[in-house]
């Protein structure tokens, strides 16, 4: 959805927001890991029409809530162990009969935005517009936090002792089980846009 303003022939301005989301489910190591992508965004967006008519070119900043987010849940009953195997690391829940390993790569949230696009009245007579947008955000570099609930312990692949898991540990883990994402996320600065509109225009 957007909402705009256009001052002559030449100029206007637009207002521009749009939801996006995914989820899924993955295995890593011996654990169903929830995946959840989010990439709401809102724009503030000058438009210059060259030719006073409908093809316009676009320059603007983009807040945009790019993050990707991981989260794997463990539970134990009485008296039973429970075993996390995750990146050639050994976990296992402690003490408490729920745990949570949880963590987020996320990129810049104001992020620069060019490209061109096409208008035109929905209905004559009427403020009702489509846009369609095609251009690029830049989103910088990613960055990657972890995080968990609950006394996980963790047994040393090298060395066979066990102590209480550590950031780095967690960390290691899910960034083998994840490889695949790893190494595309930390490749990605830019994204492509290809966006259709339907909103005002004053």
């Amino acid at each position: 959805m957007s909402i705009g303003y256009r001052f002559n022939p030449y100029l206007g301005m637009r207002l521009r927001g749009a939801t996006i989301g995914y989820d899924c489910t993955e295995t890593w190591g011996n654990q169903h890991t929830r995946l959840n992508l989010n990439g709401d965004n809102a724009g503030f967006l000058v438009d210059i029409y060259p030719f006073g008519g409908k093809f316009y070119l676009t320059a603007g900043l983009t807040f945009c809530e790019s993050t990707m987010r991981y989260r794997a849940r463990f539970s134990r009953g009485l008296g039973e162990d429970c075993h996390i195997q995750m990146g050639g690391f050994h976990f296992e829940l402690r003490d408490d009969h729920e745990g949570e390993l949880s963590g987020k790569y996320s990129w810049n949230k104001l992020q620069p935005y060019i490209g061109i696009g096409y208008t035109d009245t929905l209905i004559d007579g009427y403020p009702l517009y489509y846009s369609l947008d095609l251009g690029i955000n830049y989103m910088g570099s990613g960055k990657f936090s972890s995080s968990n609930k609950g006394h996980f312990v963790c047994q040393d692949p090298q060395w066979l002792t066990v102590s209480d898991a550590t950031d780095e540990q967690i960390n290691a883990a899910v960034r083998h089980e994840g490889r695949d994402f790893f190494r595309f996320a930390e490749r990605l600065r830019i994204y492509p846009v290809l966006q259709l509109s339907v909103g005002l225009q004053f």
